[in-house]
């Protein structure tokens, strides 16, 4: 016999998960490094708690479960976790998976949006390194949608300018909007 806890445990389950997910993301490197030894991969910890909301480690098994997503009749967005990155090879590296991961989608025959936040493209190094990272992905994308994903208030400006500056040249480019923000009223 298999007992279930009542759904209210659940949603307090899922609640403390969400809690850790989104603190563990909080934290700057260095503060998840003064907090945990340097040999623990915390994301391995973590990720059996955050699987019901990642469709997976790294990208084949990310694109199994967006393939299956597909089948039911789902289309799925693409996010790589990361952002507020302190170095060019740190955004580079972004890019460069980015890239990737549109190729390897491009070869499957699948449509996909990749969500893609700026500070993690270089934004927080310097402007037009970081579109230059930003417009090699548009270019490889072709006609698949690259959405600029929000992130908190001192970044909402720019990151629209750079939409708007971007957008007549790329109309595979779209916008996150946050509903809940007084600007973003119609």
């Amino acid at each position: 016999m298999v007992y279930r806890l009542p759904s209210v445990y659940y949603d307090a389950i899922h609640t403390l998960k969400c809690e850790i997910a989104f603190h563990w993301f909080a934290l700057s490197d260095r503060q998840r490094e003064a907090i945990f030894f340097p040999w623990i991969d915390f994301m391995h910890l973590l990720y059996p708690f955050a699987k019901r909301f990642i469709a997976g480690e790294d990208s084949p098994s990310a694109l199994i479960s967006i393939q299956k997503l597909y089948k039911a009749g789902f289309l799925a967005s693409l996010d790589i976790l990361g952002e507020n990155v302190t170095s060019r090879e740190q955004a580079n590296a972004a890019r460069e998976v980015y890239i990737d991961l549109i190729k390897t989608v491009d070869q499957g025959n699948l449509t996909m949006d990749y969500s893609v936040k700026l500070t993690q493209m270089g934004l927080d190094i310097d402007k037009k390194f970081c579109r230059d990272n930003l417009e090699s992905l548009l270019l490889t994308a072709g006609s698949q949608t690259v959405r600029f994903d929000m992130e908190g208030s001192t970044y909402t400006q720019p990151t629209l300018d750079m939409c708007f500056d971007f957008h007549s040249q790329y109309k595979n480019l779209g916008q996150a909007v946050q509903a809940y923000l007084f600007r973003s009223q119609g």
